[in-house]
Order: C-alpha cells, then structure tokens, then sequence
C-alpha cells in the first residue's frame, strides 16, 4: 500500500490546539478546508484566502472582524467535521523542513498534539485507574476521535478521514504508548490495521459503511484471526463459515481479541464452507457483533498487561451473517491477513518504542534525584554508561521503525524490513526496560514509578503481530534463499 504523503495531516496538528479556528467554506465544491490562528501558517493561509475569496462559487463569504482573523456563521464553524486541512492550503505551503526519514513539521505537529492530550493530570490519572479497572475505554476513544480525528487518521478523505502517512500513524503509537500502552494497543488495531483492511480489499459498499462509522468514532473495530486451537499454523485453524443461501453460519471459537469486549465490528477470519485443510478456504468477514444471535464473548482477565484492551475470547455457536459479509472472495483469506500485519508491524514497533522511552524518562528522572554517598546517582559514571547504551539502542530502533514507515509511504516493498523493525523494536526495547527498571532498584518493583507495569505491558510485542522467533526463521529463510512468505 501507498500511504498518502501528509496532504493533509496538519489537520490532526491543528484541532486541539487553542487558538486555532477551524474554518468549513459549505457550497464549496472541494469544501476546502482552513486553518487560522496556527503560530506558522498565519501568512500563508492568509495568502491563499485572498486568492479564493471572490470566486463567487463558494457561497457564505468570509467576514474580516477585529483582529485581522476571518469569521464567518458559527454554527459552519462547529460543525465538526474539519479533522483535515484541505489539500488546497497544502500546496500552496509548500514543502516544510524535513528530519530523517522525511519527517516534517507537519509530523511533528501530529506528536505534539497527542502529547498534549494525553499529558493532562486528569488523563495521567485515568491511564493509571485503567490498568487497575480493566474496562475498555470507549469514552475516551469518542473523546480522541472528536478532538482529534485519531480513529479516522489513516482513513481518505472521502470516507471522514485525514488521509494520513505511515509515519504520522507511527508517532500517534509512539506517543500514545508513552502515556498508556493499553490504549495504544487497542488503537493499532481500530484505528490501524482494520481501516487498512477495509481500505485495500473492502467492496465500495463495505468502505462507505464501515470506514466512514469508524472515522466518526461510532465504531470500535477488533481482528479475529487467532483461534482457540492454533496460532501461527494459520491452516489448522478450526473456525468455520458455511455458506447456507444468503448467509454463512460460522462455528468455532478465537483467543487474545484485542478490543473484542467493545468491538462493533470485528473482521474475523475462518475456514470457508468448513474446508479444513486447505489454504485456499481461508477466509474474511465482517462480523457485527453486537447484532448477532449465537455469539459469547468472554473478557480474559488475568493478563500480565496493557489491561484495558478489551482482550476476550469468542465463541461462536451457528452464527449466521450475510453472505455480503465476505471480504473479497473466498480464499483471500491469508492474503489479507498478512498484507494487514505488515503495516501492523511498523505500528507495534512504534508501540514499543513508546513505552521505552517512557521507561528510560522515569529512570533519568530517578537517578537525577536520587543520591548515593552524598551524590546524585546521575553523577556515577557506570550510571552514565547504562544511559548511553540505552540511548543508543533507542536511537537504532527508532531508525529501523521509521525508515520501514517511510518505505510504505514511498510504495515500496517494505515486508521484510517491517519484520526486521519488529524484531529488532521488541529486542531492543525490553532490554531498555530491563535496564532502566534496574536503576530504580526495589523502586523500579512497585507500581509507584510504572515501570513495573510497563515491563508487563511490552511483553504482549513479541508474540503480537507475528512471533518475534516466527519472523526470525522467515527471515532467515529469505536471506539463505529457501522461501519468501512474509
């Protein structure tokens, strides 16, 4: 897949931000979209709306009142539907300063913006309560997606999207995972991998239907493709879909569903037409949940983090859904499931990037206060070799991840090198972690300074999205020549 190049990402940059009015021109016939009030944009916005101003086809006219700023029917301005700046505006901006692996302001403009979100006393405290309570978090998806068009990020335009790039994508991980690893999680998946699904192989029906829910905030979206009785052997999967008239019935049971106890759409992979065994059967469909007759779902408490997802297993007992329910056809199954986890792997080393940067802020901040023999713990120099080591691990993983995201973006190839940035993430993270859980010694046990839970809350990357030792020996493979299967 091609990632759009940010057309339209500063829209994510700009909507939390105080001063910033966003401007809907209706009757326009591209609803071109404007920002005023941001600090860096002013001149030029204003540029392009004295261009566009006269032309007698975008109907309400723009009003200048005090200030200089523009005003027009307010009831326009709340509307809520502006999550994106229009491509018009971007153009004429021009290109902005770019960092490596092409990451702009405007990216950047995306980090800031979830930073600040999530970096508020009421928010810290609720990503705490979180991990205690255990309950998925709908509210404050509603909230993300009303402020910030978070669940709509990667989804186009047409569909209420914000058309964004892999590596805006990445850094909403990155920075989410930083806060709450929980909520991050439940993202790569509603917000990620299934609008990705629907975006390459959904009918147009099935985009205008569900994208367009899930870009809203009404829909939380959940991946079933790990049976109860297999993992990666994805052929003896047992969850069956038998075609019956109109409809499929669908037997059979799935485990570690992310979001599943929210979920109003899952995409659910299976054997179509109760084949067991061969590959060509393997199927996916767009199951609703919460409207169907047959199906238990039962919320796995006892998990050793990122509680708060919503993980649940699901049991289905002669489940009927509509024959249209098919995602493309019969036998696509696996195509789309490992084009859906290619991506997913550039997002869950974002994750983890996140929650290692958390980690290695706590323990600076620890040894920085912390004294020993009459000195801060800062000042040992065999302290101050753990944190080079760490920064330069971070730093390795950070490359790996974006340059994988930036591959995306460009449509390469990027399969290989999205699993190499997995495997090397993971590694590298939890030896972060490792590492900076030991430098707040019997500190770094107790809940007080997160690390604890954050080492629990990483363990979830290796075997997610594909096993890191699974992606080893393909790799391996690959590399000696004996296959190619990613």
């Amino acid at each position: 897949m091609r990632f759009n190049s940010m057309s339209s990402v500063n829209g994510i940059g700009t909507r939390m931000r105080t001063n910033a009015k966003i401007f809907m021109l209706k009757g326009a016939q591209k609803g071109l979209r404007f920002i005023q009030g941001h600090p860096r944009l002013t001149e030029k916005a204003q540029n392009v709306l004295d261009t566009i101003t006269p032309m007698p086809a975008l109907g309400p006219e723009l009003v200048p009142v005090e200030g200089g700023q523009l005003g027009h029917d307010v009831n326009a301005a709340v509307d809520r539907l502006s999550n994106k700046v229009s491509l018009h505006l971007m153009q004429s901006l021009g290109n902005e300063s770019t960092r490596e692996w092409g990451i702009t302001d405007q990216h950047e403009n995306v980090r800031e913006t979830v930073r600040k979100f999530c970096d508020t006393d009421e928010n810290k405290k609720f990503f705490k309560t979180l991990h205690k309570t255990d309950r998925f978090p709908r509210g404050l998806f509603e909230v993300m997606t009303e402020s910030m068009g978070l669940l709509g990020a990667i989804i186009p335009e047409q569909y209420g999207g914000s058309d964004m790039d892999a590596r805006a994508i990445s850094i909403i991980m990155e920075e989410l995972a930083y806060f709450s690893p929980a909520v991050a999680l439940s993202y790569d998946i509603a917000g990620g991998l299934i609008p990705h699904i629907l975006m390459e192989h959904g009918s147009k029906e099935q985009k205008e239907k569900y994208l367009t829910a899930i870009a809203r905030g009404d829909t939380i979206a959940s991946f079933g493709l790990t049976d109860t009785s297999s993992g990666t052997d994805l052929s003896s999967m047992k969850t069956s879909a038998v075609r019956n008239g109109n409809e499929f019935v669908i037997n059979g049971s799935k485990r570690f569903i992310t979001n599943a106890t929210e979920a109003d759409l899952i995409v659910l992979f299976a054997k179509a037409r109760g084949e067991e065994k061969s590959e060509s059967s393997f199927s996916a469909f767009l199951v609703e949940p919460k409207v169907l007759q047959g199906l238990s779902v039962h919320q796995m408490n006892d998990k050793m983090g990122c509680k708060g997802s919503g993980t649940a297993e699901l049991f289905f007992d002669d489940v009927r859904i509509p024959a249209e329910s098919l995602i493309g056809n019969i036998g696509d199954g696996r195509t789309i499931a490992l084009d859906s986890l290619n991506l997913a792997r550039i997002e869950i080393s974002a994750f983890v990037l996140g929650m290692a940067r958390r980690a290695l802020d706590i323990a600076a901040d620890y040894v920085q206060n912390k004294k020993s023999f009459g000195a801060p713990l800062a000042t040992k120099q065999a302290i101050q070799k753990d944190f080079g080591e760490m920064r330069v691990k971070l730093e390795m993983a950070k490359q790996m991840i974006y340059r994988a995201a930036w591959l995306a973006d460009q449509g390469k190839d990027y399969r290989y090198v999205a699993a190499e940035a997995k495997v090397a993430a993971v590694s590298l993270a939890s030896e972060i972690v490792d590492m900076a859980q030991r430098k707040l010694g019997g500190d770094g046990y107790m809940d007080e300074y997160e690390i604890s839970r954050i080492v629990g809350d990483l363990r979830v990357a290796f075997p997610g999205e594909g096993d890191n030792d699974i992606l080893q020996i393909v790799l391996g493979a690959e590399t000696l020549g004996v296959r190619k299967s990613l």
